[in-house]
C-alpha cells in the first residue's frame, strides 16, 4: 500500500481463551481477526499475530482519519466476543457480502428520506455466509440490509 498515513497497533491479552490455545486455535484466530478488519477496513493491509497470551492487530492505512478507540474497541470487545461465541470466518463459496446500516445512521436517514450510497452513508460492508446474511436482511424492518450483488 502505498502513502500510509496511519498505523494502528492494538495488542490485548486472551484471557477469556481458558486452556492454552493449540497452534491451530491460534492461527485460526488470527485469520478471523483480519478477516474481519479486512471487511471492517477495505483497503487497509491488516495484520495479527499471538505472541503467548496476547493478540497483537496492526491496521495500516492511507486513511488518516481512521479512528484508533474504534479499532481498538472493535478488536478487544466485539471481535473477541463474537469469538467466544462460536464465530468463525466462513469460507469458501458460501460467501457473501452484506450491506448493512448500523443503528445510530438510520433514524437521520429515515428523516432525509433516503439511505445513501456506499461507502458514504456510513453503511458497512462484510462477507458472512448466505444463511447468515439471510437471516440479516429477513430481521431488517426499514429494508436497508441487503446482499450486494
Amino acid at each position: 500500500m502505498n502513502n500510509v498515513a496511519r498505523t494502528i497497533e492494538y495488542t490485548t491479552n486472551l484471557d477469556g481463551w481458558g486452556a492454552a490455545p493449540s497452534d491451530e486455535e491460534q492461527a485460526s484466530f488470527c485469520a478471523y481477526v483480519v478477516h474481519r478488519l479486512e471487511q471492517t477496513y477495505p483497503g487497509s493491509d491488516v495484520t495479527a499475530e499471538i505472541d503467548e497470551d496476547a493478540l497483537t492487530s496492526v491496521v495500516r492505512s492511507s486513511d488518516d482519519s481512521l479512528d484508533c478507540y474504534a479499532i481498538r474497541s472493535f478488536v478487544g470487545n466485539e471481535i473477541w466476543s463474537d469469538w467466544c461465541g462460536g464465530a468463525r470466518a466462513p469460507s469458501g463459496d458460501d460467501l457473501v457480502t452484506i450491506e448493512e446500516m448500523p443503528d445510530h445512521h438510520r433514524a437521520s436517514h429515515r428523516a432525509a428520506g433516503n439511505w445513501g450510497s456506499y461507502p458514504h452513508n456510513g453503511a458497512t460492508r462484510r462477507e458472512v455466509s448466505r444463511e447468515e446474511a439471510d437471516e440479516i436482511v429477513a430481521a431488517d424492518a426499514d429494508e436497508y440490509d441487503h446482499i450486494v450483488d
